[in-house]
């Protein structure tokens, strides 16, 4: 394929698929490929097309769920839909560690302590330790002795969120901003239709900051470095949300 007809077919994809989030962290995962290919000699030059090109830093809109929402979706009786407790916990267990899903969906009881959850990131390789406070315990002790977690896909854990949100009432709308290609898009959408599993991990992140956990604490179990870009979002993220609780507070 020509490189003028490879770039027309990726912008085309990339548009109709990815924001640029999104369109960032596959470009960089094809160049990491290029020159892969290149030490092998398996390519005689690397010439990234324009197509290629990083797309610009662009914030979209950060959500993460607050206290009551959190609170809510902890105490839902959900004994009466098993799979929708089931992907509960999973999501529980997400936001009390701030794990990702790719980490939550293999715990397993070689993972778990008396007092923490250690194990390796797969996104990163590196060992995290995630403390079991109070909370955690009660989701964890479901499972045990043998902790043997459901097993689901991530975009079918996606979809029962989503309804477990609505049936929470977590349905407030709010304003959305996504990057495509460079161009910024605003739509306003309800909580219940935008949730998904990484908001577990910003909650974790957010309310963490907000409770006035240390910050080297909360990058520490995160795994963010000390001067990560993405984490500092959060802090930023975090610092608007304090606003607003003392704001409201002091109406």
């Amino acid at each position: 394929m020509k490189t003028d007809e490879f770039a027309k077919n990726f912008n085309l994809y990339r548009t109709e698929n990815w924001n640029d989030n999104s369109a960032g962290k596959y470009i960089r995962l094809f160049r990491r490929f290029l020159f892969w290919a290149s030490d092998r000699n398996l390519l005689n030059t690397i010439e990234f097309p324009a197509c290629l090109a990083l797309p610009k830093d662009n914030e979209p809109t950060l959500f993460a769920l607050t206290q009551i929402e959190l609170s809510t979706i902890e105490n839902l009786d959900l004994t009466d839909r098993p799979s929708l407790d089931r992907v509960r916990d999973l999501f529980l267990i997400s936001t009390f560690t701030g794990l990702r899903y790719s980490d939550v969906s293999r715990i397993g009881k070689e993972h778990i302590g008396a007092k923490e959850i250690l194990l390796s990131v797969k996104k990163t390789g590196e060992s995290v330790r995630c403390p079991i406070h109070p909370r955690l315990r009660i989701v964890l002790d479901k499972y045990a002795p043998d902790y043997d977690f459901p097993k689901i896909s991530g975009q079918k854990a996606n979809m029962h969120l989503k309804t477990m949100a609505t049936i929470a009432g977590i349905t407030d709308r709010m304003e959305i901003v996504t990057w495509k290609n460079g161009k910024k898009s605003t739509e306003v959408k309800s909580k219940n239709e935008v949730i998904s599993w990484h908001c577990a991990r910003r909650t974790f992140i957010t309310l963490s900051l907000i409770l006035g956990a240390n910050q080297a604490a909360v990058q520490a179990v995160s795994g963010h470095k000390k001067d990560s870009k993405s984490f500092n979002k959060y802090v930023l993220f975090a610092s608007s949300q304090v606003d607003d609780a003392i704001n409201s507070a002091w109406k």
